[in-house]
């Protein structure tokens, strides 16, 4: 009895440690590494991130990751709000979008494409304060498969998670003033403007000119 004891107590040992590793192996950072992103009041801004698994059998495929704040921050999910008090934004999960990251990654960089990938984002609403501040942290969740859950065109091969994990992120956004900066499209106009102008001149003076030299010798 005392010897079945032991095997079962070094068996749930084995289980709790090979969830832990599984639960271990995964390392996420927000990118900009502060975890701070900034925008104006009615635009969308997001995180980017990088990933590592560092287990040498298992794959990792991220679910989801949801943005809790003080402020007024819900889930695009949770759509359509009813609340009373006015949205400070609505957070949108992206890292679900991320195909199964195979073992032995390392700092795999998934950069912030608006509404195709990162980490997530938040679209603030227009009457969000300037300087305001929502701090929080993003909880990203994810399953452990012990072989590839996709094909080889991405589909879903309808395999049963062997484990699953979560993770805690800090994170915060900035409401900042609309830039003033013209865009690149501005210049370039502007400096088509001053080309016309240029040429409007220098052909102006090419024609008064040769007039003047005419009617000085004439004189």
């Amino acid at each position: 009895m005392l010897r079945r004891s032991i095997t079962l107590f070094l068996a749930g040992s084995f289980l709790l440690a090979t969830v832990v590793t599984s639960h271990a192996s995964l390392a996420l950072t927000l990118y900009p590494s502060s975890g701070t992103i900034s925008g104006a009041p009615g635009e969308t801004t997001g995180w980017g991130f990088t990933i590592s698994n560092s287990s040498a059998t298992d794959w990792i495929w991220l679910t989801n990751s949801v943005f809790v704040s003080a402020k007024n921050i819900i889930q695009s999910t949770d759509l359509p709000y009813a609340g009373a008090d006015p949205l400070w934004g609505i957070y949108t999960d992206l890292s679900g979008n991320l195909p199964p990251i195979a073992p032995s990654t390392s700092n795999l960089y998934v950069p912030y494409v608006p509404a195709q990938s990162g980490g997530g984002a938040v679209a603030m609403d227009p009457a969000t304060p300037y300087g305001d501040l929502a701090s929080g942290l993003i909880t990203f969740t994810w399953d452990v498969y012990s072989a590839k859950p996709v094909d080889e065109f991405g589909i879903p091969l309808g395999l049963t998670p062997a484990d699953f994990g979560s993770v805690d992120v800090n994170a915060s956004v900035t409401s900042t003033v609309p830039s003033t900066v013209p865009e690149p499209s501005t210049y370039l106009l502007l400096t088509m403007a001053l080309g016309v102008v240029g040429y409007a001149r220098k052909r102006m003076l090419s024609v008064l000119l040769p007039r003047e030299k005419f009617l000085d010798e004439r004189g």
